[in-house]
């Protein structure tokens, strides 16, 4: 069993892991044998712009990140001559409610017979499944001097499963 919880480098962005895995074997008889692999994992991923890293690099020092009033600093216009990147800490404090959470559960129960000395019969049904959980919100920025017209709301739910069925005659002599 593994827990992990990191804040990112960046501000308001952080990951969260919880994964299991569990495995047993159980031998009925001198000839039957049972058994299952289970892995279980769930992530979160929070927070983050992937372009306010590149911005904070292409900003340019002369501006602050909050202007007099506390407001977000900006490029505000183009003939000041700054750029027109964005402010990559505004970008990342209103991103700090995305998400994206995953679920995924895979494994395996099997049944084991030895038929006769070498003859061995197996069957295998494995899973594989996952469920996907995202939103990204991205607000106005009016500091910038391209600014965003209007607010955008990126949300994904996926589910997925896969079976596998297999049976297996061994001959071993």
């Amino acid at each position: 069993m593994n827990y992990l919880d990191r804040q990112g480098v960046l501000v308001d962005n952080g990951f969260v892991r919880f994964n299991t895995a569990l495995r047993s074997e159980f031998k009925l008889s001198n000839r039957i044998t049972i058994g299952e692999n289970l892995n279980v994992t769930y992530t979160n991923n929070t927070g983050g712009n992937g372009e306010a890293f590149e911005n904070a690099n292409r900003m340019t020092p002369l501006l602050p990140t909050h202007d007099d009033e506390g407001n977000y600093a900006g490029t505000y216009a183009p003939a000041l001559g700054l750029g027109n990147t964005r402010n990559p800490l505004a970008q990342l404090e209103r991103a700090a409610d995305n998400y994206t959470q995953s679920l995924r559960v895979f494994g395996n129960a099997y049944l084991d017979i030895n038929i006769l000395d070498g003859l061995n019969f197996r069957s295998n049904i494995g899973m594989n499944t996952q469920v996907l959980n995202q939103r990204s919100f991205t607000k106005l920025d009016p500091e910038h001097s391209e600014p965003l017209s209007t607010n955008s709301l990126f949300m994904q739910y996926n589910d997925s499963y896969e079976m596998v069925f297999t049976n297996t005659l061994n001959y071993n002599k």
